[in-house]
């Protein structure tokens, strides 16, 4: 966003027919030529790095990508199988946005837990080179992608490559992205923030585009993310209001010379967007299990401690002694992603005091502000502790959509701001001399140094699939009904049984499942717990040389009448720990034995 000039339209003069024609010279060739490698080799160097990172932080997790997924916890194990059921689903003339082979036999609306947009678009590498493969690919790759964006968007709106390069680095592999990285793969598929900036500058500056093709590019792109991850949607735009407020403000006269072209685009986003997200806005908002009142967590929960702009958490390879109690009372795990550093900080209060008068400075530095303000939840945290000092954010929890923002989340889009004044500040390098340029440098260097990640490999965890899931044996299953799986798992704990019955080409159905559940409290994760659920869980916990759990009469026959509300017909126990305690459970539950092969124990015609 340069200063705002008037519209205008490029002109070009005209050749004059009788003007005489020249061949250009060899010369003239070869320098074009040489030029043009130059803006190539230029353009590709941002990308190139960035795969080189996102690679080496993957590196571990590739030396057997077919066997391990990057990540940990159930979130990555969770996605896998999220990147297969839409294939399932489609061709089997099913809703590829909701499932009843999870949490049967009423099933759940997918549309809360997202996901289901890369399975559609990359069913046919899932069949080529499978599932643990396309998602490790879509983990290391997200990262190097979302830089590159916000390399694009970032160029674009300061001009300096070398700036944009290092604000893309700042946004693709910040410690907000780190964290998620460890198994939130639809927030590190980071493509709308940067390409709704583009929009935005299009827009409302330089609208050199068809205001159609405007309008449907940024149309296209939020129906492409309602299916990846909704919440996403929720904090871009509200990021984007924040942009065109201060536009508005600054520049009222020239944005009112836009005016036209600007109205014209949004109406164009808007019917492009229910064109092409008809079909699951219909399942999110009218579908069976359709997405209610209540929010996913409560708002004063992962919110970002004013303290870790400036202290890092576990996200952050250096840590200061001093500060590892401090950092260690802050952290909420992976959504502590708020730490920008004092180098970072300084530089963007730098650039924001020297050249305040650049527009793109200051919407940047405004914006990245408000949204800081905004993660910080709807009351103050210092130090772990909980102010009652109340925050704009808690506005935001009476508005719909808003209201189910996870407020530590808005620091993806701050990073990005970040991302712009750290470009402008590289630009500015240029223009100033020795020793100051070398100091520049040297803060900048020390910056980056600081938000390095840790570790410097990104876990992994080991993807496994018993043989009785794609051997003959499954098929001992009728096709489409229920098995109740061990380990139970509704919080991500131990997801395996997900995996498996992916792997199975979805043979059965499950009572269980690691997706969000409507419910009249608000989404849930998991099925409303059982005592057979709550049963099943103790027995994951238990302590090896525990022995089997004690069970009445009475509680057999709960057990066994859950069974049946769950239409359950089989019954199987799966590699888990405490594996002879749970088969020991089930025989005596059941009455006899169970049979063993390829790994697994499993009980049929259960209550038949």
């Amino acid at each position: 966003m340069t200063d705002i000039p008037p519209p205008s339209v490029d002109q070009f003069p005209p050749q004059s027919s009788q003007a005489p024609r020249h061949r250009p010279s060899r010369m003239h060739s070869t320098r074009r030529r040489v030029a043009t490698g130059h803006r190539w080799l230029e353009a590709l160097s941002g990308p190139l790095i960035y795969l080189v990172v996102a690679f080496a932080l993957s590196a571990d997790s590739w030396s057997n990508p077919t066997h391990t997924v990057i990540g940990r916890g159930g979130d990555p194990t969770s996605f896998v199988w999220a990147i297969q059921w839409p294939a399932f689903a489609i061709g089997h003339g099913l809703n590829p946005f909701f499932s009843n082979y999870l949490i049967a036999p009423q099933g759940t609306n997918l549309m809360w837990s997202g996901s289901s947009g890369p399975g559609i678009l990359l069913a046919p590498l899932v069949l080529l080179v499978g599932p643990a493969v396309v998602y490790n690919l879509m983990a290391t790759l997200s990262l190097a992608i979302s830089a590159w964006l916000a390399e694009l968007a970032i160029h674009r709106l300061v001009g300096s490559r070398p700036g944009a390069i290092v604000g893309g680095l700042i946004f693709g592999f910040s410690p907000y992205m780190m964290g998620h990285a460890y198994g939130h793969v639809s927030i590190t598929i980071a493509f709308l923030p940067p390409l709704i900036l583009i929009v935005l500058h299009e827009t409302f500056i330089r609208q050199r585009w068809p205001w159609w093709a405007t309008g449907s590019f940024a149309g296209l792109l939020l129906a492409i993310q309602l299916i990846t991850f909704l919440e996403t949607i929720a904090i871009t735009l509200l990021a984007a209001a924040v942009v065109t407020a201060l536009l508005v403000v600054q520049r009222w006269h020239q944005v009112r010379a836009r005016l036209p072209y600007a109205i014209k685009v949004c109406a164009t986003i808007v019917v492009t967007f229910l064109i092409g997200a008809a079909y699951p806005l219909w399942t999110m908002l009218f579908g069976a299990e359709r997405l209610g009142s209540g929010t996913v967590q409560p708002p004063d929960f992962l919110v970002t401690d004013v303290i870790n702009f400036l202290v890092p958490t576990m996200t952050t390879r250096f840590i200061p002694g001093a500060l590892s109690v401090t950092a260690q009372r802050i952290t909420i795990g992976v959504e502590s992603g708020g730490y920008i550093g004092i180098a970072l900080i300084v530089i963007c209060i730098i650039t924001a005091v020297m050249l305040w008068r650049n527009i793109v400075v200051r919407t940047a530095a405004l914006t990245g502000l408000i949204l800081a303000i905004l993660s910080l939840g709807p009351r103050l945290h210092v130090d772990g502790t909980i102010l009652n000092v109340p925050l704009p954010f808690a506005v935001l929890t009476h508005l719909p959509l808003a209201n189910n923002i996870l407020a530590a989340r808005l620091m993806g889009v701050v990073d990005l701001c970040v991302g712009v004044l750290v470009a402008a500040y590289v630009a500015h390098l240029g223009t100033i001399r020795a020793p100051w340029r070398g100091l520049g440098i040297g803060l900048l260097a020390f910056g980056l140094f600081l938000i390095v990640p840790t570790p410097l490999q990104l876990p992994n965890q080991p993807y496994f699939v018993p043989t009785y899931f794609t051997s003959n044996a499954v098929k001992q299953i009728p096709a489409g009904s229920t098995a109740l799986v061990a380990p139970f798992d509704a919080d991500g704990t131990d997801d395996s049984p997900q995996v498996w019955q992916a792997a199975s080409d979805f043979r059965f159905r499950m009572p269980e499942g690691y997706v969000y559940v409507p419910t009249r409290n608000g989404p849930t994760t998991g099925p409303i717990p059982t005592p057979l659920s709550e049963q099943m869980g103790l027995i994951y916990i238990a302590t090896p040389s525990a022995p089997p759990p004690a069970v009445t009469p009475a509680d057999r026959a709960a057990f066994l009448t859950q069974m049946s509300d769950w239409n359950v017909t089989t019954v199987l126990v799966g590699p888990m720990p405490n594996y002879d305690l749970m088969v020991r459970f089930f025989q005596g539950l059941l009455g006899r034995p169970g049979h063993y092969q390829g790994e697994i124990t499993a009980w049929y015609h259960v209550g038949t």
